[in-house]
Order: structure tokens, then C-alpha cells, then sequence
């Protein structure tokens, strides 16, 4: 059962700084105006409100009946109850002295995980991915945890490079001309010493001494949280006449190179006559048929409290050349190792975890492209991705809502095929929520 707890703070300088990893939005560029501040527990979204010297409502936005939770002056609102590593969306609107609306804001809040885990296990991160959001119609402010160790965050916007900074917050003003607006924070955080040193033996037993120099900067993990923000919410007029209620979700790799070498040249397995393998000679693309594998996830959420779910995956075969790019042979992995389980199908959550593993069948058993990923599709138009990729080949997911909305959610380059057969401590985390 949902609750609501509340309370009267007269200082206000007590809830600026009450709060760890709490995230602050201005209802205008002077700083003296209203704000609002969010943080998340395992159970609870607890919001306050600073200089919101009027009445404002909280609508509860987590299911298909929208309904007002709170409405009153009182500067924090604790809504407690919740499930842990799960996504809630709230809206608070503002009046003024004649019950005129003033300002909405819209809140993305996930609530904090039980514990993390490494790769190997049932998890796949190990890192505190959560990302809230608040946004109006005059900016998007975004706060993550704070991360012992990271010494940048670098942030792009609709896949292009806006700012590299050292806070765990940032705050975009700009003007909202798309209808979904994917904000990208990359950082990255120095591996273990045993991580390390495992990492060097890896490379020594493929031939290859690596330098300190060299293995210092290679051994580097990766993380990567992206937030959707549906601009349509606070800006009518970019909305589309849909209601979101269906989700498919695209997973491709892909070769960008026409042809490529394998680092971990095998003779045995490959064959004296091979020197060359067929990549798909493309970059970031939506559509193309051209990759190595493909998965797919389809949710359906119908009108009379049932949902759907499906899954498809595909291996395009590998082609393998001569050093005159001769055609040697074909072959193509069966793509056994690629399966999705189903955690939860429910009518308004589709929860699936997706295991790939896809080799190259003329090389090593071990230089396979491995992945992993959590898809939560909502019937309240909410989705998170959560999971972890080999840093080889390219990487892009997609996601397209009612049949009629694209979105690219992350296009991550190759990084060499080295990752390919690398330990799991060199892999990419990534975390995507709406």
C-alpha cells in the first residue's frame, strides 16, 4: 500500500543539504525562485520543495488511473511503500493565489537497488546506475550517485558531446525542439589490483607485453547512464496522437569495417588459407540488416488488463577471405548461447533478462561477443535497460514506442576485438531509463 508522509520545515536551509544525492531543478534561471529536490531510498521518493510559497499537487503517474497523491504547501512529501530498483513518475503542479496553474514539473525518480553485484553474478552491475530526473518546459536537471573514484563526467545529449564536468548533477536550459530528448553520462573507474593483474596475465597468455604504461590505461572500466526525457510532456505541441502502450526494443552488433582481421590469429581453427573476415561495412544505423546478431523484444499492454511479450534473435553468417579477399568459406554461429528469460509478465510490467553469446565459428571458442540485458517496459509508458557489453565489436539499441516513435537509446563504437575474448572487469555497464 502507498504512503504519503509530509511535514512543515521552516528552515529551508536544512533541506538543501539534508539530503545526499538529491537532485534540484529551478522553475526559472534565478536561483531565488522555486525548487524542487528528489532522493531515493530501496522504498521511498522523498521530494522537497523549497520556496513553493503556493499550493501545489503530486499526481502519481505509475499506472493508468493518474490520480492527485498530495496537494498542500508543505515543503517535503516522503512516498513511501515502494519496490527497490524500480521506476516511479510523478507530476507536481503549481497554483497561484486564484487556483490558476502556474508551472509543472515532471519527476523521474528510481529507487535504490537492495545490494550490487558483479557480472557473474544474477546481476550485472555493480555500480549505482540510478539517474532521477526533473524537468520543465525551461530545463532538465539531472543528479546521479556520486562514485568514489571518477575523476570526470563526460555528457552528451542526442549522441553528440555536451560538456565534460566534475559534479554528479547537471542541468540543461536549452530549448526543447524533439519530442524525446537521451542524455548520456559516460564515465569510467580504475579496476581492482587482482582485476589488474588478471588483466595483464590475460594478455601475456595471447603474446602480447603489455607496458605499465599501457596497462594502466587499459584497465579502466566503463559506465555509461542514459535518461530518456519525453519533451511532449511539458511542450504539447511535440507529442504525437499515440498512447503509449507498446514498446519494441532493437539490440544489433555490428562490424563497421568492410573487412577485418582477428587479433587471435588460430590457424588450427581457421585454416592456412584465411586472413580476412567479412564485416558489415556500415555505421549506426536503425535500420540496417547488415550486423553480426540482432535481438529483438516486443510488449503489448491491451486495454483489458493483459500484456504480451515476444522475443527474436538472428546470427548473420561470417564469411572468411583469402589475403586476395577470396572467398575461402561460410559459416554461421547456431546462436544457441543467445536466450531471454522472462522475470515478470504482468499487466503493466514486461521484465525479460537477455544472455548472448555469439562467436565467430572459424576462431577461438572464448573470443565471443557477450552481453547482457535487463528490459522493464511499463504500461504507463515507462522502460528501463540495464546490462553490460564487451567493448567489441559496435554496439546500438533502439527502442520504437507504439509503432510510431524512434528513439535511439546508445550507439557505443568498437574498441578494439582484444575486448572480445577479454575479462569480464574490461566490460561496458550501461543503464537506460525514461
Amino acid at each position: 500500500m502507498l504512503r504519503i508522509r509530509y511535514v512543515k520545515i521552516f528552515i529551508v536551509f536544512v533541506l538543501l543539504f539534508s539530503y545526499n544525492n538529491s537532485i534540484t531543478i529551478f522553475a526559472s534561471k534565478d536561483e531565488s525562485e522555486s525548487l524542487i529536490t528528489v532522493n531515493t531510498t530501496q522504498n521511498s521518493v522523498v521530494l522537497s520543495f523549497i520556496n513553493f510559497d503556493s499550493e501545489f499537487t503530486i499526481e502519481d503517474l505509475n499506472d493508468d488511473l493518474e490520480k492527485i497523491i498530495y496537494s498542500g504547501t508543505d515543503y517535503k512529501v516522503t512516498i513511501d511503500n515502494l519496490t527497490a530498483d524500480s521506476l516511479y513518475k510523478y507530476r507536481v503542479s503549481t497554483f497561484d493565489v486564484g487556483n490558476v496553474l502556474e508551472s509543472v514539473y515532471y519527476i523521474s525518480a528510481q529507487t535504490k537497488k537492495n545490494n550490487f553485484y558483479s557480472i557473474t553474478s544474477d546481476d550485472i552491475n555493480d555500480v549505482d546506475l540510478s539517474l532521477n530526473a526533473v524537468f520543465s518546459k525551461n530545463s532538465v536537471s539531472l543528479e546521479w550517485t556520486e562514485i568514489e573514484g571518477v575523476t570526470e563526467y563526460q555528457i552528451y545529449k542526442n549522441n553528440e558531446l555536451l560538456d565534460t564536468i566534475k559534479e554528479n548533477n547537471f542541468i540543461d536550459t536549452s530549448r526543447m525542439t524533439d519530442p524525446y530528448i537521451v542524455y548520456e553520462i559516460q564515465f569510467s573507474l580504475p579496476v581492482s589490483d587482482i582485476e589488474k593483474k588478471e588483466i595483464k596475465q590475460f594478455f601475456i597468455n595471447k603474446g602480447k607485453s603489455l607496458s605499465e604504461e599501457e596497462l594502466n590505461s587499459i584497465s579502466v572500466k566503463p559506465y555509461s547512464i542514459i535518461k530518456v526525457v519525453d519533451a511532449s510532456l511539458v511542450i504539447p505541441q511535440l507529442a504525437s496522437s499515440t498512447i503509449e502502450r507498446s514498446f519494441k526494443w532493437t539490440y544489433k552488433t555490428f562490424i563497421a569495417n568492410a573487412f577485418v582481421e582477428d587479433p587471435w590469429f588460430n590457424y588450427v581453427t581457421w585454416g592456412t588459407d584465411i586472413k580476412y573476415f567479412s564485416g558489415d561495412n556500415r555505421g549506426f544505423s536503425s535500420t540496417s540488416e547488415s550486423y553480426r546478431t540482432k535481438t529483438v523484444g516486443d510488449s503489448i499492454f491491451y486495454n483489458d488488463s493483459t500484456s504480451s511479450e515476444a522475443f527474436y534473435k538472428n546470427v548473420n553468417p561470417t564469411n572468411a577471405y583469402d589475403e586476395n579477399y577470396n572467398l575461402v568459406g561460410t559459416k554461421t554461429d547456431s546462436g544457441s548461447n543467445i536466450n531471454r528469460i522472462v522475470n515478470s509478465k504482468t499487466a503493466s510490467l514486461v521484465d525479460v533478462t537477455v544472455y548472448h553469446k555469439s562467436g565467430n565459428p572459424y576462431a577461438v571458442s572464448t573470443a565471443t561477443i557477450d552481453y547482457q540485458l535487463r528490459a522493464k517496459t511499463y504500461k504507463n509508458g515507462s522502460y528501463s535497460f540495464t546490462g553490460v557489453h564487451d567493448r567489441a565489436p559496435s554496439h546500438e539499441l533502439y527502442l520504437r514506442i507504439n509503432n510510431v516513435t524512434n528513439i535511439t537509446l546508445f550507439t557505443h563504437t568498437n574498441e578494439g576485438f582484444e575486448y572480445l575474448a577479454a575479462p569480464s572487469s574490461l566490460a561496458k555497464s550501461f543503464s537506460v531509463s525514461s
